[in-house]
Formats: structure tokens, sequence, C-alpha cells
């Protein structure tokens, strides 16, 4: 009798332990957002719940007659073989950051090298899907009408487009200063910068297209250089077909889960491989080069 309330006490401290660990990593998944980190914490809910139910059938195993240690095993070697196999997918990618060339600055990186890098598109709609992607950059620069950010909660820096004189705000008409404010906050964070411009309608009422394009342009090969991203808000139904259809060409539609796993995967390793990039960089579109 003295092993099997041995048993229980151990079964009862296993089940508590099993239950702070089930608690907090459901805590977890509720908090996070990002595709890696919510995996990870799912996995870890899971292997949890399975250690609870392998706890209780230590408990039951050690105060009634039956043997239960069928399940226990079966229980617990389930628990065991999902928590190893997100710890094992969390070292291959850590494996790729230690395998990988000694790290350049940002600046001396190559354009489209980055996890987080280039020049998208993305619908007004659609923009609050990025706000994952404004905790995991030095700074965030925000351009358009409106003095309140949107798509993140907070900028570093607010460019207002209007012709008063007001704090932040900038004419319009002037893409070459709006250019070197961005470029000046930009190289003061050393890059890994998030720009959303949020009033391309408000510019192309200011400047005449091809004007702006080349704004653009220029603004997001800065962007490659210093590794950073920069979001276009377009809206198809304020802007002609042609115009549109250029505008796409340069700036692809953001995939917004595609880019938050290959963010959170350098906020998590620092980088990812030489090998990973350059596949990355064969299947990424026309636009982002």
């Amino acid at each position: 009798m003295p092993a099997d309330i041995l048993g229980a006490v151990a079964g009862v401290i296993a089940l508590l332990i099993s239950l702070v660990f089930t608690i907090s990593a459901y805590l977890y998944y509720q908090r996070l957002t990002t595709p890696a980190s919510k995996g990870l914490a799912f996995r870890i809910l899971l292997s949890s719940l399975f250690s609870v139910a392998g706890s209780l059938g230590v408990i039951i195993d050690s105060l009634s007659p039956k043997p239960l240690w069928w399940i226990m095993a079966s229980m617990f070697l389930t628990s065991y073989l999902i928590i190893m196999t997100a710890a094992l997918h969390y070292l291959k990618l850590s494996v790729q950051l230690f395998g990988r060339e000694a790290s350049q600055s940002p600046f001396e990186k190559k354009p489209g090298k980055g996890a987080v890098v280039g020049g998208f598109s993305i619908s007004s709609d659609d923009l609050s899907k990025i706000a994952p992607l404004c905790k995991l950059v030095n700074g965030v620069v925000y351009v358009g009408r409106k003095q309140k950010p949107v798509g993140c909660s907070k900028a570093d820096k607010t460019i207002w487009l209007s012709r008063v004189d007001a704090p932040n705000a900038t004419d319009p008409a002037k893409l070459h200063v709006i250019m070197e404010h961005i470029m000046r906050f930009v190289s003061e964070k050393g890059g890994n910068c998030l720009i959303i411009l949020d009033g391309l309608e408000y510019l192309l009422l200011h400047n005449d297209f091809k004007g702006v394009m080349k704004f653009l342009a220029s603004l997001k090969d800065y962007v490659l250089l210093s590794n950073s991203l920069l979001v276009v808000v377009i809206d198809e139904e304020t802007l002609g077909r042609r115009e549109f259809s250029v505008l796409r060409r340069e700036f692809p539609e953001l995939e917004v889960e595609g880019l938050l796993s290959r963010a959170e995967e350098r906020a998590l390793f620092g980088a990812l491989s030489k090998e990973t990039l350059e596949a990355e960089e064969e299947e990424k579109p026309e636009g982002d080069s």
C-alpha cells in the first residue's frame, strides 16, 4: 500500500504540473497571432493535455486494483512525441542560423535577401491584417491623410499628407521631401523598418502618375537596400485600370500569412539560411526583385 500512496502522490504532482503547462499554453495560444508561434503553442497545449490524461491514469492505477499502465504509457508517449516534434522543428530552423555564413549589416545585404523585405500592395480593407508585423521591425513609418496611423496601433514616425502648416505635415506635391523624411528615419533605425503608404490617391491629386511611380520605385529600391518593407495601400475602384495594373506589377499583392512566417523566423533566429533565402528569391513574384 505505501507504494500505491507514493504512486498516487507522484500522479497528483504530475497532474498539477501538466495543468500549469496546459493553462499557460492555452493563454499563449490565445494571445499569439503569427502562424509559427501559434503553431508551437498549439503543440505544447496538445502535449500538455496528453500529459494530463497520463497523470490521471497514474492516480487511478495507484488507487484501484485494475492495472492501467497501458493508458499511462500511451498518453505519456504521445505527449513526448508531440513535444519532441515541435522541438525538432525549431532546432532545424536554428541550425539554419548557426550553419550560415557570418551575416552582413542590413545595408550591406543584397536586395530581397531579408525575411521581411520588398514592396507590396494591399487593400484598405486588409490593412489591419499586418498588425503583427508592426512588432517585428525596428520602426514603423506611416504616410497618409490620417493623423492616427492605420495598420499599426502606433507609428514611430507619422507623415501627414497635408498643405497646412502643422506638426508632421508634409506637402503632398513635394515627393522628394517625403522621401527624405523616410530615408532619414530608416537610416537612423539601421534598417528593418515597415513603411505604410496610405495616401496614394491624395498623392495622385497633386502629382502626375508618372511622377508618383518614379517616387514609389525609388522608395522601393531604398527599402530593399535597407532590408525593410514597404506596403502601399491601393484601391482598384479609385484607380484607372492601367494605373492599377502598373502598380500591381511593381507592387504585388501582399500575402500576409506567408510574410508573417518569414518575419517570425527572422525574429526568432536572426536570419534564414543562405539556401533558404535563395530558394525564396526564386519563388518571389517579378515585382519583388
